[in-house]
């Protein structure tokens, strides 16, 4: 496990890990771009309404303006563009500080527009990324070697502990989670389903008791890492990675596990901190 006692290092890897994922989702969603044309399934002339009738009459007009009269796929492509110049420039070396908060900014600009224009089909790992850039802007914006700085790294590794904690504890409160009958559920729907996994789960209700509660277990043990020591928190955050990779295999949630993998040297900084 990596000691990861300096937050430059530990701030440079979670930003760099997560840059990765931000590509790939600018990349796939250029590709699809045509989800949000006017007659795409994210048309802004549906998506406006989402906000309800409350929405002052000076951000209705910005909004429509905005959205409707600029082609979208030029944040898309301002969004890809900043993350890979963040990514090279973390690579290369050390990171400038000021041109790499001017970066980390217009990811997170790029991200809160989506998120603003983008009701529908936001997940976890889109806040999640929101929650790291806003704190990488933050870090590379303050003094070095400031309180500041590990106050940023802080923030995101209590953000994913916290996140798994209430993920396992909504799980546990759920009965169909308790009896084992979510899983076969959720793989039978269309859009996180995967025929086999669902067809094994029907077949096997043991399986999926098996499954369910190891997730629950998984997911509100998680905490524990904060105070474990190296093998336990090596252990923790492997089966962390190997739940999300196995989420992006049979349920198509690719995006997950760069932005809470990405987390993890935060965690890690975090223990360090906590154990002096």
């Amino acid at each position: 496990m990596l000691p990861l006692t300096s937050a430059e290092d530990a701030m440079g890897l979670v930003v760099l890990i997560a840059v990765a994922g931000i590509c790939i989702s600018a990349a796939e969603e250029l590709h699809r771009r045509d989800v949000f044309s006017e007659t795409g399934l994210l048309s802004w002339s549906v998506l406006r309404y989402a906000g309800g009738s409350g929405v002052p009459r000076w951000f209705s007009w910005l909004t429509n303006r905005f959205f409707s009269s600029v082609d979208f796929h030029y944040i898309l492509s301002v969004k890809l563009i900043a993350a890979g110049l963040l990514g090279c420039s973390l690579a290369l070396g050390p990171a400038s500080p000021v041109p790499t908060a001017i970066l980390c900014g217009t990811v997170l600009f790029t991200l809160l527009i989506l998120k603003a224009r983008t009701s529908y089909g936001m997940d976890g790992s889109d806040h999640m990324n929101i929650v790291i850039f806003l704190a990488a802007t933050l870090f590379y914006a303050s003094p070095a070697d400031s309180f500041a700085r590990n106050a940023c790294l802080f923030y995101v590794g209590l953000q994913s502990v916290s996140s798994y904690l209430v993920s396992g504890l909504a799980k546990l409160s759920g009965p169909e989670w308790r009896r084992g009958t979510a899983l076969a559920g959720v793989f039978s729907t269309q859009i996180y389903g995967r025929k086999f996994a669902g067809h094994l789960f029907r077949a096997y209700p043991g399986a999926g008791m098996a499954v369910s509660w190891s997730v629950i277990a998984f997911q509100c043990l998680f905490v524990l890492v904060l105070g474990a020591d190296q093998q336990v928190m090596s252990l923790l955050l492997f089966l962390g990675a190997a739940f999300h990779v196995a989420n992006a295999f049979l349920m198509g949630l690719n995006s997950f596990v760069f932005s809470f993998v990405a987390t993890y040297p935060a965690v890690i900084y975090l223990n360090h901190a906590l154990h002096g």
